[in-house]
């Protein structure tokens, strides 16, 4: 049984009849449950404030960095539909929309959400690892505009490192980018000369806080890597580091019969089907189910890897690994915060074999974790780098 992951299809009208990008269904105005409406009215004064104060600082020294960045999110959460917290924010919301400089104040957000969201998708180089980050955060930003935090994937509890939330209108931009093109040929060769050592001081010269993103120059026909037995390739790699903490998205593909695969995900995912436990999400009707294909070639199934990393360790904190389904992404992951919450996707609770899908390709994620020289890579060659104009 596999994890399946509806990919929402669109952004939800917001108030004042602002249609979002790629909007191709009306959903019913209830804008309470996005996630502009919690950090709106904290803007408006008065009483309303003390309905969406920020309940204390989650966040402890002792924590690790992505911990306190999730609880630094989840205080923007809306309070759980049917609890005392959410009748009293439903009573003063509506009271809220009565306010003339309420509407005035959503009207203007609005406006700036939509100009964000649309940049999100927009700007960037167009390479394949840039694409690939903005793939995920896309679909995050349709999410919380959809129905609110609480819906978010469980990819976010990875990818959440590659952006920066903004709870004022609502949305996911990435950080700060830097965008490379190099041969995989003439890096792994480099690579395969270091040592740990070496590996390990590369990473630790890692500026924080920024997205590296490498997109590789060569067809992904051109070049094919064999681990445990099972044959694939890379397209880019993307990184970031918080503190002792190193994340990467990293697109690729394993090698297999497409037709089999798809045939697999139809069985296991009708089309129009919702998550058990998000029942308003509507998977994009323009998208079927099916294996899909990393490149023309058609050999390889897309998928990206995910991977959190401790610096001062060397070691991998938590893996993952998303097939593209077409309509849905099939998810795989040691990560126990993920694991936890299983029965969240599909019904079916099933940590135990997803640890061990990881496990089998474990040396999958060490060869992949050699990609954080890349940065050194490039500084070693500085004379040769040309800048785009």
């Amino acid at each position: 049984m596999r994890a399946l992951i509806a990919k929402v299809f669109g952004f939800m009208a917001l108030p004042v009849n602002f249609v979002l990008l790629r909007v191709n269904k009306t959903i019913a105005s209830n804008y309470e449950l996005s996630g502009y409406f919690l950090a709106l009215i904290s803007s408006v004064g008065g009483d309303m404030v003390k309905l969406l104060v920020p309940r204390g600082s989650f966040l402890r020294d002792t924590e690790p960095t992505h911990i306190s960045r999730l609880k630094e999110v989840a205080k923007w959460r809306l309070p759980e539909e049917g609890s005392r917290e959410w009748v009293d924010f439903r009573l003063r919301s509506a009271a809220a929309e009565q306010d003339p400089r309420y509407r005035k104040l959503l009207r203007e957000s609005s406006k700036i959400a939509w100009a964000t969201m649309h940049a999100v998708e927009r700007n960037g180089a167009g390479l394949p690892a840039d694409s690939g980050v903005r793939e995920f955060l896309s679909e995050y930003n349709r999410r919380t505009g959809n129905f609110g935090l609480h819906y978010l994937p469980a990819s976010f509890n990875v990818f959440e490192a590659f952006s920066n939330y903004l709870p004022k209108y609502g949305v996911f931009v990435p950080l700060r980018e830097s965008d490379f093109v190099c041969s995989i040929r003439g890096f792994l060769d480099y690579q395969a000369s270091l040592v740990d050592r070496d590996l390990r001081v590369a990473i630790g010269c890692i500026p924080e806080g920024e997205i590296f993103n490498f997109s590789f120059a060569e067809n992904t026909g051109d070049w094919i890597l064999e681990e445990g037995g099972e044959r694939f390739v890379i397209s880019s790699f993307s990184m970031v580091r918080h503190a002792g903490e190193l994340t990467a998205i990293c697109l690729g593909g394993f090698e297999r019969d497409l037709l089999a695969e798809t045939s697999f995900i139809k069985s296991m995912f009708s089309e129009g089907e919702m998550n058990a436990s998000k029942p308003l999400l509507e998977v994009d009707a323009s998208l079927k189910a099916e294996a899909v294909a990393l490149d023309r070639e058609a050999r390889f199934h897309r998928m990206y890897f995910g991977f959190r990393f401790d610096v001062d360790k060397c070691a991998m904190q938590t893996r993952y690994m998303l097939f593209d389904g077409g309509n849905s992404w099939s998810l795989k992951t040691d990560d126990p915060i993920t694991l936890d919450r299983t029965d969240d996707f599909s019904g079916v609770k099933e940590p135990d074999r997803w640890v061990e899908f990881i496990e089998k390709r474990g040396g999958v994620f060490s060869f992949l974790a050699r990609f954080f020289g890349l940065l050194a890579y490039f500084k070693s060659k500085q004379d040769l780098v040309v800048a785009s104009p």
